[in-house]
């Protein structure tokens, strides 16, 4: 429901979801904690949008409608729903395990699907340096304001390479907009 931009892109709601990609990892649940305020409630949400699914299901079923995608429209929702309980609710091995077989089995059936990038590592980064990172690199407007004109844009050009080597996961400077066209 926030606006929230990085250079000159708004940053997408679903930071997670990138074109068929699904990136689970330990970054993520760190920073998409920093944006999300009610984690239950993106939980819920979540499992109420799989509940939507089967029923759609359900009345294509019984409407003798075909149900070609549905199959993987609800595998992918439900694969989506429990990366939301890893990436917003505590932590729990259980879940984890879940996580993991569950990709398995999603990888095993649909493919093509989405991919589902999951890294359980856990990363050194205490939550208060993490925000004022973000704090620094990321704002509420449209417009630049002086720390990035000043830090971001001139950073940018000389860690921008670093950056797409080191930072960015692989298929995302493979991209028709890859992390070249967001860095530059």
């Amino acid at each position: 429901r926030r606006k929230v931009f990085f250079r000159r892109l708004r940053v997408p709601p679903l930071l997670w979801v990138f074109w068929d990609q699904v990136i689970v990892n330990h970054w993520m649940r760190k920073a998409m904690r920093l944006f999300v305020t009610d984690g239950d409630a993106a939980g819920r949400e979540g499992w109420a949008g799989l509940a939507k699914v089967r029923a759609l299901r359900d009345l294509a079923r019984g409407h003798g409608l075909p149900q070609d995608g549905l199959g993987l429209m609800h595998d992918t929702f439900h694969l989506l729903c429990v990366a939301r309980e890893y990436l917003f609710w505590p932590f729990d091995e259980v879940q984890v395990q879940r996580l993991l077989r569950l990709r398995r089995e999603y990888e095993a059936t649909h493919r093509p699907g989405y991919q589902v990038h999951l890294s359980l590592r856990r990363v050194r980064i205490r939550r208060t340096s993490l925000r004022r990172l973000l704090a620094v690199i990321l704002r509420g407007q449209r417009g630049y304001r002086w720390v990035d004109r000043l830090g971001l844009l001139l950073g940018h050009r000389l860690l921008g390479p670093v950056l797409q080597r080191r930072v960015a996961p692989r298929f995302a400077r493979d991209r028709a907009m890859g992390i070249d066209a967001v860095l530059r």
